[in-house]
């Protein structure tokens, strides 16, 4: 029975062993692959790949890439608005790209806590729909806007100056004064004040002095067990013959600083939480403006690489279809191709043509 069963499973066996490893993990993920369809494989074929990697490289965002990422992503073009999208390009560009990412606004739905990083992202990002709902509002144009200005006015219950920026106008991740937050910091640049003049005071008394760690500072005293009068021991040297003490000025004044930072952190955390739950609520609205605005994005992406990067334009069709100096855009965008011969062509109603 043995000897029957081994002889079964023995050419599967040999195959193993013969087979080098990475050619049966390459054969088993060719053959876990789903054959592309053949819409999917013409459209590549056809280079359309390739136009879709050049509108991608011309978005600000990537929400608006993932309107490029495949040909069946891809909102149908207008040509009103591509020309439109082009005409405020200048324009649109200080809002477009400043994004949330849609699992940051899931995490606040849900209750999680959300990050600093993150929440400092939300706020520039409704900051953003709030000016490009401003610009679309006072825009004569037909790009499209409806969907931005219906779900702007919901975003606002995000506070968007919650926290600071930069000299160069970035978001960062320092959350802006509230009563409590100035309270707490203020309350350690007065911890601080205080533990400056205590070591200043012991400095005058102890000319060594120095500083430990973070905010603590000691005096070296030779004797591994130092009177308890000079202060708080804080360490000892490696050969164990000299004790760090901290006078006890210093030392009241550091636990001061430390009771004041611990305060601040307590008081910021709570402020971040009160951030999550104004961003839960909003969440939805936002998603929606991001949306909208990345359908500008795409719009000005279009207008960039057709009329920019290929110099293109947009044909006019009417009983026939007149075109003068055509080129494959697919030729235009590879870096390979010296140069691109036009051609022209006529296709008229009812008629065919051969390109």
């Amino acid at each position: 029975m043995k000897l029957h069963l081994w002889a079964a499973l023995l050419p599967a066996a040999s195959a193993l062993i013969t087979t080098p490893p990475r050619h049966r993990a390459i054969t088993q993920q060719r053959a876990a692959l789903t054959p592309p369809s053949l819409e999917a494989a013409s459209f590549d074929a056809l280079g359309g790949n390739t136009v879709l990697k050049a509108l991608r490289r011309r978005c600000v965002g990537r929400r608006a890439q993932r309107l490029f990422a495949a040909y069946n992503a891809t909102r149908p073009a207008d040509y009103a608005e591509t020309l439109a999208a082009h005409d405020a390009s200048e324009k649109l560009e200080p809002f477009l790209g400043r994004d949330v990412a849609d699992d940051v606004l899931e995490a606040a739905k849900s209750g999680a806590s959300v990050t600093a990083d993150d929440l400092a992202a939300a706020a520039d990002a409704t900051a953003a729909v709030t000016e490009a709902a401003t610009w679309a509002a006072e825009a004569d144009t037909e790009l499209p806007t409806a969907a931005l200005l219906a779900a702007a006015p919901a975003t606002r219950a995000f506070e968007a100056d919650a926290f600071e920026r930069d000299e160069h106008g970035c978001m960062t991740t320092a959350l802006a004064d509230t009563p409590a937050l100035a309270e707490a910091r203020h309350a350690v640049t007065k911890a601080r004040a205080r533990l400056a003049t205590a070591v200043a005071s012991e400095r005058a008394e102890h000319d060594g002095l120095f500083e430990l760690e973070k905010d603590r500072f000691v005096v070296p005293v030779k004797s591994a067990t130092p009177p308890k009068a000079l202060g708080r021991k804080r360490g000892a040297s490696r050969s164990g013959r000299s004790s760090y003490v901290e006078p006890h000025g210093c030392a009241a004044a550091a636990d001061a600083v430390e009771a004041a930072l611990s305060a601040l952190e307590t008081a910021e955390t709570q402020r971040l939480a009160e951030l999550t739950a104004q961003l839960s609520k909003t969440a939805d609205p936002l998603r929606a403006a991001l949306e909208a605005v990345a359908a500008l994005d795409a719009a000005r992406a279009r207008a960039l690489c057709g009329f920019d990067d290929l110099q293109g334009v947009v044909p006019e069709s009417g009983a026939c279809l007149d075109l003068v100096g055509a080129r494959d855009p697919t030729l235009l965008l590879d870096a390979a191709v010296d140069s691109v011969v036009p051609i022209d062509v006529i296709a008229a109603r009812g008629g065919a043509v051969v390109v």
